[in-house]
């Protein structure tokens, strides 16, 4: 029985969280993000690859760390 290991070498973003209103948000990870959009991480990651809205709030990248 072979055990693999979660990689955990993905990249740090800025998140920018905008939602229908218009108001902006800031997160330093896509951790913070999730947890502010009550969602899961790959959700977020879904959100930025695609441009699917989550939980009707566009995500995206701010800048890399």
């Amino acid at each position: 029985m072979k055990l693999t290991l979660l990689n955990y070498n993905r990249p740090l973003f800025k998140v920018k969280v905008t939602d229908c209103n218009g108001v902006v948000e800031h997160f330093d990870s896509v951790i913070l993000a999730s947890n502010a959009l009550q969602c899961t991480p790959q959700y977020v990651y879904l959100g930025l690859r695609t441009g699917r809205l989550i939980r009707g709030c566009k995500v995206e990248i701010e800048d890399e760390l």
